[in-house]
C-alpha cells in the first residue's frame, strides 16, 4: 500500500556503496516529519538541511512503512515495487523509475553513518506529497490515497429538512467547485478495484454518494452528473423502488437502469426493507420483537441478500457495497455483509476512506443544506484525517 516502502533496503545499500565524504548539517533548525500525519521520532539523525537542501534518513522514514524487493550488484540499485522499478547508481544524481530518467536535486549522503536523500527525491520517485510548512517548519509526506466521500440524500427547491435536503443548484455549485480543485468522481466499483488492486485510482479521487434512492436523484441531479461528466454512487432501499413513501417518491427500476447505463451512476444498497426503526432500534443493526441471535442473524442475511438479487437482476451488475440505514450497524451486522458478498459498507461517521480504513466501516461526510462549493472543500479539508 505504501508506495515509499521501498526506501528501507535503499538505505542499507546505498550505506554500504556510497563513499561521498560525510557532511556536516547547517546550524539552522532541523524540520520536524510527519508522514500520513504522524510524527517521526528519530533515534539520531533527523531531517536536516544540508546546502539549502531538505535531506531526510531514509533508513528511519522507511521503518514507518513496509520492505519491497531489492537488488544490487557493483553499486547499482533496482527496487521493485508493485508495477515499479526503480534503479540508481551509488553516487549518481540519476534515477530510473520504469525507464523514465528523473534527476536529484543532490546525490544521497552520509550524516553520521545514516543515507540521507533529497526529500525532493521521496516526492518525484515515490509518488509521495510532500510539503514544507515554512511558519512551524514542519515537513509533511504523505504516500496514502485519501478518497472523501461525500454523502446527499434528496434533491428540492423547497428546503424542509436542511440535513438531508439540499437544493439542485447548490448540487452543481458543489460539483463545479469540486472539479474546479482538480477532484475526480470515482464510482464505489472502482473504490473496490483499487482496494482489491485490481484498478488504480485517478489523481485527487472522491466519491459521490446518495442514500436512499429518491426520484429527486433521477430528476435533478442525474441531469447535472450528465451535463458536468461526473460520477456518483446511490445506495437504493429495493423494496421502495418506484413506490411513494411516507417521506419522498423513490425512482423506478427503469429509471435505475437508465442511471446506471449511462456511466455516471453505479447503484448499490441500502437494504431491502430495513430502513426504518421499532422504538429506537434500527432494524439492521438490532434485534427485535424478542429475537435471539440466530434469528436476528437470518433475518438480516436474508434482507441483504434480497437487495443484492434484485440489484443484479434489474441492473445486470452485482451490488458490492452495503450503506448501513441510519449509520446504525453491529458486529452481526458486518459479518452477515461479508458473508452473503458485500466488499465494503459504509457509515455516517465523518472522515476519508484510506487503503488501509476498516472495510466494514467507511467513513462519510454529510453535505447539508446552505453550504457553498468552498465550503464543502473545507469540510473535505477538515476531515482529511
Amino acid at each position: 500500500m505504501k508506495k515509499l516502502f521501498s526506501l528501507s533496503i535503499f538505505t542499507f545499500v546505498c550505506c554500504m556503496f556510497l563513499t561521498t565524504t560525510p557532511v556536516t548539517a547547517e546550524t539552522s533548525k532541523n524540520p520536524d516529519v510527519f508522514i500520513n500525519g504522524n510524527k517521526v521520532n528519530f533515534d539520531d539523525v533527523s531531517a536536516t538541511i544540508l546546502n539549502g537542501r531538505t535531506m531526510i534518513p531514509v533508513r528511519k522514514v522507511s521503518k514507518v512503512l513496509a520492505n519491497a524487493k531489492v537488488d544490487y550488484k557493483k553499486g547499482n540499485i533496482k527496487i521493485h515495487h508493485g508495477w515499479n522499478l526503480i534503479s540508481m547508481n551509488v553516487g549518481n544524481k540519476k534515477v530510473l523509475k520504469n525507464g523514465k530518467s528523473l534527476m536529484m536535486d543532490v546525490e544521497p549522503r552520509i550524516l553520521k553513518n545514516r543515507t540521507m536523500v533529497p526529500l525532493r527525491f521521496i516526492s518525484e520517485a515515490f509518488d509521495a506529497k510532500v510539503s514544507w510548512n515554512g511558519q512551524t517548519n514542519v515537513v509533511s509526506i504523505n504516500n496514502e490515497t485519501t478518497i472523501p466521500v461525500l454523502m446527499y440524500h434528496h434533491f428540492s427547491n423547497t428546503i424542509s429538512d436542511g440535513n438531508t435536503t439540499i437544493k439542485p443548484s447548490e448540487f452543481r455549485e458543489h460539483l463545479q467547485t469540486l472539479k474546479s480543485k482538480g477532484y475526480t468522481t470515482i464510482t464505489v466499483d472502482e473504490l473496490i478495484n483499487n482496494q482489491r488492486g485490481t484498478g488504480i485510482l485517478p489523481e485527487n479521487p472522491i466519491l459521490i454518494t446518495m442514500d436512499d434512492g429518491y426520484s429527486s436523484n433521477y430528476e435533478y441531479a442525474f441531469p447535472i452528473l450528465k451535463e458536468l461528466e461526473m460520477k456518483a454512487t446511490i445506495f437504493v432501499v429495493t423494496e421502495e423502488m418506484g413506490k411513494k413513501t411516507y417521506y419522498n417518491p423513490h425512482f423506478s427500476w427503469e429509471q435505475a437502469k437508465e442511471m446506471q447505463v449511462s456511466g455516471f451512476v453505479d447503484i448499490q444498497s441500502h437494504t431491502n426493507d430495513s430502513h426504518y426503526k421499532v422504538g429506537n432500534r434500527a432494524l439492521l443493526s438490532s434485534a427485535i420483537n424478542g429475537e435471539d441471535t440466530y434469528q436476528y442473524e437470518e433475518r438480516i442475511r436474508k434482507d441483504l441478500s434480497k437487495s443484492k438479487d434484485l440489484i443484479e437482476k434489474h441492473l445486470g451488475k452485482e451490488s458490492l457495497a452495503l450503506a448501513y440505514p441510519y449509520g446504525s450497524y453491529s458486529a452481526t451486522t458486518k459479518k452477515v455483509a461479508k458473508e452473503v458478498g458485500f466488499e465494503a459498507a459504509f457509515t455516517v461517521k465523518k472522515g476519508h476512506v484510506y487503503k488501509d480504513s476498516p472495510q466494514y466501516e467507511l467513513d462519510r461526510i454529510n453535505i447539508p443544506h446552505g453550504l457553498s462549493g468552498n465550503e464543502v472543500i473545507q469540510l473535505i479539508e477538515r476531515y482529511a484525517y
